[in-house]
């Protein structure tokens, strides 16, 4: 390193109780090697001396016998009002005589400043007496070339520690730009695996506040990024007043943390989509939460595909109905319901009459066409709240709620008249069907789901054997359904035993019972 020196005026110093004056020093360093020397400028070394000690130190240290020799005195002189910086305890102006030669003084400039030194032999020196002065001034040249050397060598020591520290600086700055410049690489590969991921990334404040929304979200929702930031998150919530939103999830959050689930979202068109949505805090480094990260998946085809399989599941594919599958379980929900709280339903079970005439006469296509119409037919005759299911073949069921046996009478007589009424239609045919229908009561003295559908089974062909295209209520003491239990009971027995074990198997004796005309 190059370098240059400035000094300041003597000044006083705040942590000096005495008269001692201290000097501030600073050291110019510029990288080395070059020639213009403020061009490549690193800063300053500032150094503070108290004047006194400083000189008294380098004077008296390695040269004790010459500072018996001779008295010094040193003053800056720069300014019109002199400042004395040292002077040697005897050193006594009024023993100088003026024309004696031996009383040296010498003006040297140090750091931009001018300072006077002065030289007088002591009373008792060897330079007292004959000897010439020009040993006197070497004596003295070389007490202030000891007071440099010892500036100099304070100055350069300070300067390669400086070195030092600014190398030290250098390799520790370097090290954390290295490690910031892994950290934004580490960043530029999170950012890149965020904007190109499948999923969306919703960085939310503590209020809900949106900060962040990937390029994904924007994609799927159709707004931009200036509609996002800095709204609620809420406002991507498809809100019908009955699903879980975002805000009732930020409350829940205080206390679970973390929050996982299917939302019901909005696009910017309008339209809703289904998304699986996982909340997680962000924590700083004293372990408190800042933000909360949002993982979306659109799972809207998905949704619909299982609904729509559920939906096959529980539906006939025929008529759109609900199917026997499900209106078993329905049936058996609604018992344990009844079981427990007293109240009263009904079971209807219903089967067609004269329907082998129209399928053996025009074929299976008009079978299932008279058989969508009829269904039609009776959903728009039922309550919303009652449920019509296709059962099988031209057999279907309806599920009264909260219903009596006298009410379900004539909702099932207005059902028969209607499809007594009804005409079908099929290559310049025309058909008349009718329908048989038994009911039954769900109670609290119901037994099972299956004891109702046998039940239901038995009053409904007992409408049949009276003559079809009528409406039997199952009763336990009724009479007919009796003497048809023993009729069934008399089949049993003339049965060979292989189906005397298929049917106790089954639990379905009126399957094998049924006697149609």
């Amino acid at each position: 390193m190059y370098n240059s020196i400035g000094a300041t005026a003597p000044i006083r110093l705040i942590q000096e109780s005495g008269q001692q004056a201290g000097v501030v020093v600073y050291l110019s360093m510029s990288q080395k090697g070059k020639e213009h020397v403020w061009d490549n400028h690193l800063g300053f070394v500032a150094m503070v001396y108290r004047a006194d000690d400083f000189i008294t130190s380098h004077l008296l240290g390695p040269n004790t016998s010459l500072t018996r020799q001779i008295y010094t005195r040193i003053t800056d002189v720069t300014d019109d009002t002199p400042k004395e910086l040292y002077r040697s305890p005897r050193f006594d102006e009024r023993l100088m005589d003026p024309s004696d030669d031996r009383h040296i003084k010498r003006l040297f400039l140090l750091g931009g400043r001018q300072w006077e030194f002065e030289y007088l032999p002591a009373g008792e020196s060897l330079y007292k007496d004959g000897i010439s002065s020009s040993w006197l001034i070497l004596s003295a040249g070389m007490l202030f070339a000891s007071l440099i050397c010892g500036w100099l060598l304070t100055l350069t020591g300070r300067t390669v520690r400086v070195g030092e520290l600014v190398n030290e600086k250098t390799a520790d700055l370097q090290h954390e730009i290295d490690e910031r410049r892994s950290a934004e690489l580490a960043l530029r590969k999170l950012s890149k695996a965020v904007e190109y991921s499948p999923y969306m990334v919703v960085i939310s404040r503590l209020d809900g506040t949106v900060e962040y929304a990937s390029p994904k979200v924007l994609e799927v929702t159709g707004f931009s990024e200036e509609e996002v930031i800095g709204q609620p998150i809420n406002m991507l919530h498809y809100d019908q007043g009955q699903e879980t939103s975002y805000d009732t999830i930020w409350d829940m959050l205080r206390t679970t943390r973390e929050w996982q689930g299917e939302l019901l979202n909005l696009r910017k068109n309008g339209q809703a989509y289904w998304a699986n949505v996982h909340i997680a805090p962000i924590y700083d480094e004293a372990d408190e939460v800042t933000h909360y990260v949002s993982i979306h998946q659109d799972i809207t085809e998905a949704r619909e595909i299982s609904e729509q399989l559920n939906y096959q599941a529980s539906h006939d594919q025929l008529t759109d109905l609900v199917n026997r599958r499900a209106f078993e379980q329905l049936l058996e929900q609604t018992l344990e319901h009844s079981q427990v709280t007293g109240e009263q339903h009904v079971f209807c079970f219903l089967d067609l009459d004269q329907f082998k005439v129209v399928n053996d006469t025009c074929g299976h296509i008009a079978g299932d066409e008279l058989l969508r119409q009829l269904a039609h037919l009776l959903q728009e005759r039922i309550r919303a709240g009652d449920t019509l299911a296709r059962l099988g073949g031209d057999e279907f069921g309806i599920l009264m709620r909260n219903c009596n046996l006298q009410q379900a009478e004539r909702v099932a007589n207005d059902l028969r008249e209607k499809i007594a009424s009804f005409k079908f239609s099929w290559e310049n045919q025309m058909f008349s069907v009718g329908v048989s229908i038994g009911v039954v009561e769900i109670d609290q003295h119901s037994v099972n789901k299956i004891e109702l559908m046998k039940q239901a089974d038995s009053a409904c062909y007992t409408a049949k054997e009276n003559g079809r295209n009528r409406v039997h209520l199952y009763q336990q003491d009724d009479a007919m359904l009796l003497k048809r239990e023993g009729k069934c009971s008399g089949y049993r027995k003339s049965m060979p035993h292989w189906m005397k074990t298929v049917l106790c198997s089954s639990d379905r004796l009126s399957c094998l019972c049924r006697i149609r005309a």
